[in-house]
């Protein structure tokens, strides 16, 4: 279950959606005892969001930002590469049209 979002773009917060300013990630990481952080981030703030987690607490990141990241030992770190997913489902589908 998603429990929180965080942006760290303030002018984009406050739409209807319940999404936090990241400098609240922290508090509300350790107070809600959250484990797995999930990152889709522009590539450039990518490690410092994932950063972020692990001092915060998280042991797990799936990281969805196009740029490979670092975590320390005990945190389980999986990058999924959008690009590539999307090549081979739209391999897939050409390949079942025959």
């Amino acid at each position: 279950r998603l429990r929180r979002r965080f942006h760290g773009d303030r002018s984009g917060l406050g739409r209807g959606d319940e999404v936090y300013p990241l400098e609240d990630l922290p508090a509300i990481v350790k107070r809600e005892n959250i484990h797995v952080g999930i990152i889709s981030t522009p590539a450039d703030a990518a490690q410092g969001v994932a950063d972020m987690l692990v001092e915060a607490g998280v042991c797990g990141v799936l990281n969805f930002a196009p740029t490979p990241l670092q975590a320390p030992a005990g945190v389980t770190l999986r990058s999924v590469d959008m690009a590539l997913e999307l090549e081979i489902l739209s391999y897939a589908l050409a390949s079942t049209k025959g």
